[in-house]
């Protein structure tokens, strides 16, 4: 119930325009190495954007797509509008290794 609550005050403190895009990196067993992305878009910052994408990569379905390979490591980049409308990725905010 708090959870619900919480993520209802979450989702109304961040600007409709704030996205984070966040980049999971991976390595199978035969040490290719993968991504998986994901537009995070209720989140307050960078760490906040970390945690709930790595949330979403907890899923089942997430698992098996990546044939429950483990997270090496993390990008994290703001999503950004110019005045035209267009997005674009900001700087990265490079994360060594994962908590997942």
């Amino acid at each position: 119930m708090r959870a619900n609550v919480d993520q209802q005050d979450r989702t109304r403190s961040v600007s409709p325009w704030s996205r984070w895009f966040v980049g999971l990196r991976f390595s199978d067993y035969r040490g290719a190495v993968g991504e998986h992305y994901y537009v995070v878009g209720e989140a307050a910052d960078a760490d906040d954007a970390v945690a709930i994408a790595l949330l979403r990569a907890a899923a089942a379905h997430e698992c098996a797509a990546r044939k429950n390979a483990g997270i090496d490591g993390v990008v994290v980049r703001r999503l950004r509008w110019n005045p035209l409308g267009w997005a674009y990725l900001g700087a990265p905010h490079v994360r060594s290794g994962a908590t997942a």
